[in-house]
């Protein structure tokens, strides 16, 4: 049990200095954009990459951030359930049973995803000139992180760290 503790500190941790490179990739995007919109309005000539750039960067940010999200509880989902075994001993193996079907469609997610990602490799962005593969490596890279925070929601349930009541 003690490992298992173990474990969600770690996480809590990790999830902390992940929250801390979102915070930077949405500075970075705050930036960018700002940049544009000024270099538009008073050069009359926008950068072509930096839009591209803000694109690229909200997708990392969308796909880390619902992992923290994950983390929590915070995704969207269909309560039902869990409102009806709202005071049971049944609501950590819903909550179980959730985790692993959403899981499953992560792994799901980084087979297609990595396979994507490697096969557009060789795409090259008209702005940045960066390669797609790196933008699309995004997906598999954020079912990792999604799978490791369903996996410690499923810990915390079973050690405490998370009320379930």
């Amino acid at each position: 049990m003690n490992v298992l503790k173990s474990f969600v500190r770690v996480m809590e941790v990790f999830n902390k200095y992940v929250g801390y490179l979102l915070a930077i990739i949405l500075a970075v995007m705050t930036l960018l954009i700002f940049w544009q919109v000024v270099s538009r309005h008073f050069f009359g000539t926008p950068l072509s990459w930096s839009e591209e750039l803000a694109r690229f960067l909200m997708i990392y940010l969308i796909m880390v951030g619902s992992a923290l999200a994950t983390k929590d509880g915070g995704m969207i989902s269909v309560d039902i359930l869990l409102e009806k075994f709202e005071s049971t001993k049944f609501k950590p193996y819903i909550i179980t049973i959730a985790q692993l079907l959403s899981i499953i469609f992560f792994v799901v997610l980084f087979i297609y995803g990595y396979q994507f990602a490697m096969n557009s490799f060789n795409q090259i962005a008209p702005g940045s000139q960066i390669s797609m593969g790196w933008v699309y490596l995004s997906i598999p890279f954020g079912a990792v992180l999604l799978t490791i925070n369903s996996i410690t929601r499923i810990v915390s349930v079973f050690v405490g760290e998370e009320k379930t009541e």
